[in-house]
């Protein structure tokens, strides 16, 4: 007896469905670069930098900012500031500051990209005082480069 013919049906076409890890923070974190700190770290050190962004905000505006003006002017040897107050001048240097700490907390390259990028705008071109903040800057990276290096046990390219 002739056996009979079954045709079987064709498999079902495979039903591509969204996944849930394909979120722009799961594509981030899955392409996060290896040298840098991890995803959690730089996360936190930029709501960090967000908080504190706000709170000197909110402190420049205010005019909390005049006292430490007036002790950076007695450490460097001005007597007489004519007590202007303005703090906007010491609230952007800090900011800068501290996006340059923010970044080279992250790399030490995204770092010194910060300083290359709030340069122009701090004007030290004009001003060559104002050199002195992008010096510390500088150092400042230095500094946690080489620490990053003896706590990585990296190895020193040059």
């Amino acid at each position: 007896m002739a056996k009979k013919k079954t045709s079987q049906p064709a498999p079902a076409a495979k039903t591509v469905k969204a996944n849930s890890n394909t979120s722009a923070y799961a594509w981030l974190k899955q392409h996060w670069p290896e040298g840098f700190a991890s995803f959690k770290v730089t996360s936190g050190l930029v709501g960090a930098w967000v908080i504190f962004s706000l709170l000197l905000f909110v402190m420049a505006q205010s005019g909390g900012l005049i006292y430490l003006k007036a002790v950076f002017a007695y450490l460097w040897g001005i007597s007489d500031q004519g007590q202007i107050p303005m703090v906007l001048d010491i609230a952007s240097v800090l900011w800068c500051f501290s996006i340059v700490l923010t970044a080279a907390l992250i790399h030490p390259a995204l770092g010194l990209a910060a300083i290359v990028l709030l340069r122009p705008w701090l004007d030290a071109f004009t001003f060559p005082v104002d050199n002195m903040y992008f010096l510390w800057g500088v150092l400042v990276i230095f500094v946690l480069w080489g620490v990053r290096v003896v706590m990585r046990k990296e190895q020193v390219y040059y």
